[in-house]
């Protein structure tokens, strides 16, 4: 785990603007208590807590560990949203996750295992040191650690989503043989870090990019929702691995709660959904960005000033010319199952599901982006458009690399929230109600209009509401990073993997299965029920030895 090297020549950035997002750049330093040696000092070290999640690598290790790319492989794929081409893939670290074949000695495990900690450890030490600084105010001191309280339960919730039960140090004196902590043990902490921080911060930071306390109660909601949903669902218990249990969890006590959490956020949070669904992933531009806000509870951030990018044209975006359209490389297109779920008069259908973009240009806020076509009969360009970066000429004239973006990646959404609450509202009884918190959603996607909005919502409308939202959720948040960890707590990830097409019997065009037909059965044919857990990655358990293997990756 490297519990304390870790910290040693930490890479900080500081804060240059508190009206705009975090506009970062890295410094280094070798002695972690020299960061607390004065007020600004100790913003610097809270930055870096931050820094954690969307930095390009983390003490020149990890690339890309987190956001700015290869966590979404870990939570996307391998289920009903988009899908790998392992023939077309060129890198060979992309490959296993694409289709269950991963093992403890995958990389970007190990990566995204040691970004993690690198943020605990690095809310750890602000945790402890931030209230002995003298030229801090109290207020502020406050706030600060309540800042890194939130991270660590934020980073700890990743890594209990990821693997389970892990070990959890608090502090720097921790032991870095520590044994894995159970969930019961790993959520205590978790709940107790982010319930301390919706309590305890203001309602808004002084620093947009920030966590506040609708921040933070939008992931404790979120967390109140996952361990309910394992518990009544009876997630791993084939497993018969006693440290990843969820039987202590008290599931109607958490839905409540994540009820009141969420019904405060949409009656005195302030956040909208802004009416422009697709303006939330199109966010690497100044104007964007300023909007992104009015609906973003949280995002990873990313400039040319860090400098911090998204890798862009690695992961997502409808395929195309990086340098002249700013397309995407292609290597994860959307699978038939996604397509399917829209009505074609749902606005969210054209922002997620296009096709090859072309040379056609629109401006968006005084910002110029190009226009991906439609699909083809023969299915062939059906990719996952969701996220686009604007025309490339002018970001390769700042410097910013052409297949990088400075997007910000949304994290927590205020639909994302509505559609908590509605889960929780029906969980806790009232199914008209649950019904009725879907109308926002359902009014967006329908571009405003009642008729269309009501039209959909009949299309939509299933029998059994949790199918229903099962559908919506992936219809509003597919490519966000939500699909996998809500089949597994649903108990369904076995079931929807099983049930992808490879196939298309109904003769259907455009062939939306056109991907699923060439990549659909080796997910199919590798997964196994043990693999809602990721191995514990190999480089981790040679350096402690403490560390137990979930079962089955033996």
């Amino acid at each position: 785990m490297k519990t304390k090297t870790i910290l040693m020549g930490i890479s900080l950035a500081l804060l240059c603007s508190c009206s705009d997002f975090l506009d970062e750049k890295a410094y280094s330093f070798a002695d972690g208590n020299s960061l607390f040696a004065s007020g600004d000092a100790t913003e610097m070290a809270l930055t870096g807590v931050y820094d954690a999640m969307n930095a390009n690598s983390i003490q020149h290790q990890a690339p890309h560990a987190l956001f700015s790319r290869n966590l979404h492989l870990l939570t996307q794929l391998g289920c009903d949203e988009m899908i790998g081409r392992t023939d077309y893939i060129p890198l060979a670290d992309f490959k296993p996750f694409c289709n269950y074949t991963y093992n403890s000695e995958s990389r970007f495990l190990s990566d995204a295992w040691f970004a993690l900690y690198a943020g605990i450890n690095r809310a750890n030490n602000v945790i402890e040191q931030a209230p002995g600084v003298a030229d801090l105010k109290e207020d502020r001191r406050k706030e600060v650690v309540l800042e890194a309280r939130f991270l660590r339960g934020f980073y700890y919730t990743y890594l209990a989503w990821l693997w389970g039960g892990v070990p959890t140090p608090t502090s720097l004196n921790d032991s870095p043989q520590m044994e894995r902590s159970s969930l019961k043990d790993v959520y205590a902490l978790v709940i107790s870090d982010l319930k301390s921080a919706y309590e305890g911060l203001p309602e808004r930071n002084k620093y947009e990019a920030r966590a506040n306390k609708y921040t933070a109660g939008a992931m404790l909601a979120k967390v109140y929702l996952y361990l309910a949903a394992c518990k009544e669902n009876k997630v791993g218990e084939d497993l018969h691995f006693p440290l990843n249990s969820f039987e202590w969890v008290d599931a109607p006590t958490l839905y409540a709660e994540a009820k009141a959490i969420c019904k405060d956020i949409v009656e005195h949070g302030g956040y909208e959904l802004q009416a422009e669904y697709g303006y939330n992933f199109m966010a690497d531009n100044v104007p964007l960005k300023k909007m992104q806000v009015k609906e973003a509870l949280l995002v990873a951030t990313y400039g040319k000033n860090a400098p911090k990018y998204y890798m862009f044209t690695h992961f997502t975006g409808p395929v195309g010319n990086v340098t002249t359209n700013g397309g995407g490389a292609g290597w994860f297109p959307a699978m038939g199952e996604l397509a399917l779920l829209y009505d074609k008069a749902d606005a969210r259908y054209k922002q997620n599901i296009a096709g090859t973009m072309t040379n056609n240009k629109q401006m968006i806020e005084g910002v110029e982006y190009y226009v991906p076509s439609g699909l083809y009969q023969s299915g062939s360009n059906t990719y996952l458009a969701k996220f686009r970066q604007s025309s490339p000429a002018a970001r390769t004239a700042a410097g910013i690399p052409a297949s990088t973006s400075t997007l910000n990646f949304p994290i927590l959404r205020f639909a994302d929230v509505i559609l908590m609450y509605a889960e929780a509202t029906y969980k806790t009884g009232d199914e008209a109600a649950a019904r009725e918190l879907l109308r926002p959603i359902r009014l967006r996607a329908a571009k405003n209009n009642a008729a269309t909005a009501t039209a959909l919502a009949n299309a939509y409308r299933k029998a059994d509401f949790m199918e229903e939202l099962k559908d919506e959720r992936s219809r509003e948040l597919c490519s966000e990073g939500w699909r996998r960890f809500d089949l597994i707590r649903w108990g369904k990830l076995k079931s929807v993997v099983e049930a992808l097409k490879t196939t298309n019997d109904d003769g259907l065009k455009p062939n939306v299965f056109f991907f699923n037909m060439r990549h659909a059965q080796s997910v199919k044919d590798n997964f196994k029920s043990y693999k809602i857990w990721y191995p514990i990655p190999k480089r981790e358990r040679e350096v402690n030895t403490h560390l137990q293997q979930n079962p089955d990756w033996e």
